[in-house]
């Protein structure tokens, strides 16, 4: 939820203009309502569907190694500088 007071919330986060962004995201849904689907693999085959999951997965390992670069560099630059540096949000 956009509005809520959830800790990652927009609104908690104090992003701004959250209204106006409800208001586009409620036009679109009336321009075109959200359709289910429930059975992808039905509809894309199941070589295809299983090719798109193993390319998921190797995107996300991918990130998982560069989160471990990016925080070894935070680990180096805080040292430089003597001080830390807050995790960003």
């Amino acid at each position: 939820m956009l509005s809520t007071t959830a800790r990652h919330s927009p609104t908690a986060r104090g992003k701004p203009d959250v209204s106006d962004h409800i208001v586009r995201l409620q036009a679109f849904e009336r321009w075109r309502p959200p359709r289910k689907i429930e059975d992808f693999e039905a509809i894309l085959g199941k070589e295809e569907w299983t090719a798109y999951w193993l390319a998921w997965e190797k995107i996300n390992l991918d990130l998982r190694e560069c989160q471990k670069v990016a925080d070894d560099l935070r680990t180096r630059i805080e040292r430089t500088l003597q001080q830390p540096i807050p995790p960003p949000i």
